[in-house]
């Protein structure tokens, strides 16, 4: 069943305008900006590249390991991959509707097929029944897009905690130290975690004002995920912003 509609994620979205429209959180690029300056003359597309790069090298390593499983092809199909965005091969990025991770995967899957041709390997199947059955060889074999789709999201999710992070430095309000806290302990009782921050520094004066410290934290990093989604997203609506926490299993987090 689909959950709730795009007004579940208003407060969410309300909470980040409002807030971080004082904080350098607020002026971090888009995915689709950096693509942009990626491949615009001047002094600062290279940077731009290789931060584009840096930042999904995770997602990107982990779908070539479970397409091709095989180390050496997997730094070959990097390589090359590198090197198509780096030379700007990506001033096309608009054909992948809207998705920053859409026109990442799509390359990927092209720069694979390529590298079976090229290899010759298993000449009697197709590159593309190759890639597609690959897996089924292999029971224990991850599933490329499900081991992509988890990539993504470990660096949306570790992206999230470090401007929450970042926030608690800049604004000195605990809302990192007493979410991460709750993630890492989930089953402990208010009064226990209370006792968990007091000895890593981080002192609350009650579990009533832990309780509302929480609240606070779970709006912060749910308006912060939603931002980093929203960010590899081209001119996204709300619908399309939904569509896509659905679609990487996000949804849950930043529903109020």
């Amino acid at each position: 069943m689909r959950p709730a509609g795009v007004g579940s994620l208003a407060p969410a979205i309300c909470v980040y305008d409002r807030e971080m429209s004082l904080s350098r959180i607020s002026k971090i690029e888009t995915r689709w900006s950096m693509i942009g300056r990626a491949h615009a003359e001047g002094p600062s597309k290279d940077d731009a590249r290789l931060d584009l790069l840096r930042q999904y090298e995770f997602a990107i390593r982990r779908y070539l390991q479970a397409s091709v499983r095989d180390a050496d092809a997997v730094e070959e199909i990097f390589q090359e991959f590198s090197l198509k965005l780096v030379r700007g091969d990506f001033r096309g990025a608009d054909q992948a509707k809207g998705r920053f991770r859409a026109l990442v995967k799509t390359s990927l899957h092209h720069l694979i097929v390529d590298w079976y041709r090229a290899k010759k390997r298993q000449p009697q199947q197709p590159a593309d029944d190759q890639l597609q059955h690959q897996a089924a060889s292999d029971d224990s074999a991850p599933d490329p897009d499900e081991a992509f789709l988890e990539a993504w999201r470990a660096q949306l999710l570790e992206a999230s905690w470090k401007r929450l992070q970042a926030l608690q430095n800049q604004y000195g309000h605990p809302y990192h130290s007493v979410l991460r806290c709750r993630a890492d302990f989930p089953e402990d009782s208010l009064d226990d975690l209370r006792k968990r921050l007091e000895v890593s520094g981080c002192p609350i004066a009650s579990p009533g004002s832990l309780r509302v410290t929480l609240h606070r934290a779970r709006k912060r990093f749910a308006a912060i995920l939603c931002h980093e989604v929203k960010n590899s997203l081209k001119d996204p609506s709300d619908e399309m912003l939904e569509s896509e926490l659905i679609d990487l299993g996000l949804h849950h987090l930043v529903r109020m």
